[in-house]
């Protein structure tokens, strides 16, 4: 049996967009199950979960790469890469970066015994919990739009960096304020409750 070339991009295809629901999907349970994590006043299974759910989109990650650059080498010259390629890969390098930094700093709390977490945070972490929990978001979610929606295909380059710049704004904003209101929150109830 021949196998085409035009059956191993529609391949790759499906592998890729697989791999964008697995990082997107994952980062959105990732995201609330961290919420709770740090709110929680009780250790649970759920720690180990969150393990877990980065293991699958790290390999959500790895497949991404695979698919991308395969697709790439298959359906383009490497001298004349489409734009929105090369809006992808820095997504992907930046995704692939900000996994390294959620290993390094994000996993080791959830192994704390303190609870909530959310007192007991390192000075900066609380920034680092938004930050990261954003980044993956947005990036994740703004490689499936540029993999899906045309419009943002027909863009400028510069107005589509614009818009993600934009949107991760908002949800870092909407997540420091989340968690600074838990963050208040919880310590007015331990304060009630001393």
């Amino acid at each position: 049996m021949d196998i085409s070339n035009d059956q191993v991009i529609e391949a790759l295809k499906f592998l890729h967009i697989l791999a964008l629901c697995m990082g997107l999907g994952g980062a959105i349970f990732a995201n609330l199950l961290g919420l709770r994590l740090l709110l929680s006043t009780r250790e649970g299974a759920l720690d180990g979960v969150f393990f877990h759910i980065h293991d699958f989109v790290l390999i959500g990650l790895v497949v991404l790469w695979a698919s991308g650059l395969g697709l790439a080498v298959l359906r383009f010259n490497l001298s004349d890469v489409p734009l929105k390629v090369l809006a992808k890969i820095a997504l992907v390098s930046i995704l692939t970066m900000n996994s390294a930094r959620i290993r390094e700093r994000i996993l080791p709390l959830v192994r704390c015994r303190h609870r909530p977490l959310i007192m007991h945070l390192p000075p900066g972490c609380l920034d680092d919990v938004v930050l990261l929990g954003s980044i993956s978001f947005t990036c994740w979610f703004s490689a499936l739009m540029l993999a899906k929606f045309t419009i943002l295909q027909q863009l400028p380059a510069v107005k589509v960096v614009g818009l993600v710049i934009f949107f991760w704004g908002v949800s870092g904003i909407a997540l420091y304020a989340i968690f600074t209101v838990a963050r208040i929150a919880m310590r007015r109830r331990f304060a009630e409750s001393g």
